[in-house]
């Protein structure tokens, strides 16, 4: 689990689910007893994850689709012309 850079909208959504795990995860380590080691790396890896959602959200103009819902509308709209012949 070593958070990238967003590339895509879809991405960005998966390092806020890795922030929210990560988060979960310290919270756990605080409460039970733990390995000091794992919740130092885990909350290096909340501080990376975190720098790159506020890089991703500053950059979502850039952010690809995963999915072009543009696209298949119009390819959509086209079939059912040539069906009905509108």
């Amino acid at each position: 689990m070593r958070p990238r850079p967003a590339s895509s909208f879809d991405h960005l959504t998966e390092l806020c689910s890795v922030h929210n795990h990560l988060e979960l995860f310290i919270w756990l380590q605080g409460t039970l007893p733990s390995n000091a080691v794992e919740k130092l790396r885990a909350q290096a890896w909340k501080e990376t994850t975190k720098e790159m959602i506020n890089e991703g959200l500053q950059k979502t103009e850039r952010l690809a689709l995963a999915y072009d819902y543009v696209h298949k509308d119009i390819r959509i709209k086209k079939a059912y012309a040539d069906e009905n012949k509108i």
